[in-house]
């Protein structure tokens, strides 16, 4: 995490983490095969299953960076009520 990030890790298994702005780096290169891994903002979803990837989080605007040339991080919108909607954005 950068500093002032606003972050809350809202379950473990599968591990979910809100960010409602500032920075996460996360490198998932160990993490148990079939355990997922969630960034979720305000604006979307990245989803994993083992990579190393970016979320930021700032003025309203969510980016997402895909930091493996291995894995795909699977990124979905968020309706109104905090749920995954349309289609899902594979960043290779």
């Amino acid at each position: 995490l950068d500093e002032n990030t606003r972050a809350i890790v809202r379950y473990l298994d599968p591990v979910r983490v809100e960010i409602s702005s500032g920075d996460i780096y996360s490198k998932l290169d160990l993490l148990k095969k079939g355990t997922k891994f969630e960034v979720v903002t305000p604006v979307a979803i990245a989803s994993v299953r083992g990579t190393k990837f970016r979320v930021t989080h700032s003025n309203g605007s969510t980016t997402i960076y895909n930091d493996s040339e291995t894995s795909e991080v699977y990124v979905y919108h968020v309706d109104e009520n905090g749920n995954r909607a349309g289609r899902v954005i594979i960043l290779k």
